[in-house]
C-alpha cells in the first residue's frame, strides 16, 4: 500500500512540474510574441490585403489588433506566418518574373558580334543575382521557422500541412546545391546558351511554383508584370547610359535589400550567425529602426552580400 502510495505521489509531483513548466513556457511565449508584433515594420506589411490557408483568413488588421493571450497565441503566430509568408511570395514572384526578363536579355545578345562581351557579362550578373536571391530565401526561412518555433505544433515538422513557400524554398536550395556541385563555365557563346537555358528553366519552373503558392494571398499591391514595366519604361526614357543588365541588377539588389530591412530586420527578426539560424527579438522597439521607408539600415557583415552590387 505504501508503495501504490508513494507511486501516486510521485506522479502528481511529476504532473505538477510539468504543468508548471508548461505554464511559464506560455507566459514567455506570450510576452516574445506580443513584443515581436509591437515592431512598427508589421504595420508596413501592407502588400497582402488577405490570405486563406488550411480555411482560416488572415488579415493584417486582425493580426495587429488582438492582443496575445495564452489563448489566442497560436492563432497569432499562424498569422503572422501566413501574411509574411504570402508577403516573401509576393516578393520572389517579383524576382522571378525579373530573372525571366533578364536572362531574355541575355540571351539576345549571345550572337551580338559588335559586343561580344555583353552576353557573358549579363550572364554573370544573373548567376551572381540568383545566388543571392536564393540567400534571401533562406533568410524567409529562417524568419519563417522562427516564428513557427513559439506555436506549440510547428508547421516546419508537419508531414502532412506544410506552410506557405515551402516547395519554393527546397526547390531555390536544391537548385543552389546542384549548382555548387556542377558549376557552370561561363567561356565560349555555346557555355553562355546553355547556362542560360538552364537558368531559364529554372525560373519558369519557380515561378509556376510561386504562383501555385500565392492562390492563397490577395495582393494589395501592384503584379510582377506592372512592376516589370515600370523597370523597363524608366530605363527607356530617363536617359540611362549603363547597359539594362546592370541597371535591372540594382533594381534586384535594391528590392532584395529593402526586403531585409523592412521584411525582417524591421520586424524584429535576428540573425545569429554562430547557429545560421533566425531568433525573434525581445526587445519591444528597435532602437535604430527607421521609421523612413526609402531609407536602409547598415546590413550586418554576415549579409554583405546584399551590397555586392550597390556601388
Amino acid at each position: 500500500m505504501l508503495i501504490i502510495l508513494n507511486i501516486q505521489v510521485s506522479f502528481l509531483i511529476f504532473f505538477t512540474v510539468l504543468y508548471t513548466d508548461e505554464k511559464n513556457t506560455r507566459k514567455e511565449n506570450v510576452k516574445i510574441i506580443s513584443d515581436l508584433l509591437k515592431h512598427s515594420g508589421w504595420k508596413k506589411l501592407t502588400e497582402i490585403k488577405d490570405a486563406t490557408y488550411c480555411n482560416k483568413k488572415s488579415t493584417l488588421n486582425d493580426l495587429l489588433k488582438t492582443s496575445v493571450t495564452s489563448a489566442s497565441c497560436d492563432t497569432q503566430i499562424r498569422r503572422a506566418t501566413v501574411i509574411l509568408g504570402c508577403t516573401y511570395a509576393y516578393v520572389l514572384k517579383i524576382m522571378f518574373h525579373a530573372l525571366i526578363q533578364f536572362q531574355n536579355d541575355c540571351k539576345l545578345h549571345v550572337n551580338d558580334q559588335k559586343n561580344t562581351k555583353y552576353a557573358k557579362n549579363c550572364t554573370m550578373k544573373l548567376i551572381n543575382i540568383t545566388n543571392d536571391t536564393i540567400r534571401m530565401s533562406k533568410i524567409m526561412k529562417g524568419a519563417l521557422d522562427a516564428l513557427e518555433n513559439y506555436h506549440h505544433s510547428p508547421w516546419q515538422y508537419n508531414k502532412k500541412t506544410h506552410y506557405i513557400l515551402s516547395t519554393v524554398i527546397s526547390g531555390l536550395q536544391q537548385f543552389a546545391d546542384q549548382s555548387n556541385q556542377y558549376p557552370l563555365k561561363i567561356k565560349s557563346s555555346d557555355d553562355i546558351k546553355n547556362a542560360l537555358n538552364i537558368y531559364e528553366h529554372f525560373f519558369i519552373l519557380m515561378n509556376i511554383e510561386i504562383e501555385g503558392e500565392m492562390k492563397v494571398c490577395k495582393i494589395n499591391s501592384p503584379d510582377s508584370g506592372t512592376i516589370w514595366n515600370l523597370w523597363e519604361n524608366e530605363y527607356k526614357y530617363a536617359g540611362v547610359v549603363e547597359e539594362f543588365y546592370k541597371f535591372i541588377t540594382g533594381k534586384l539588389s535594391n528590392l532584395i535589400l529593402s526586403t531585409f530591412n523592412k521584411k525582417y530586420h524591421n520586424l524584429g527578426f535576428i540573425y545569429v550567425p554562430e547557429e545560421d539560424k533566425t531568433i525573434l527579438s525581445s526587445q519591444q522597439v528597435i532602437n535604430n529602426e527607421s521609421e523612413e521607408d526609402d531609407v536602409l539600415i547598415d546590413i550586418p557583415k554576415e549579409h554583405q552580400f546584399f551590397n555586392k552590387y550597390i556601388n
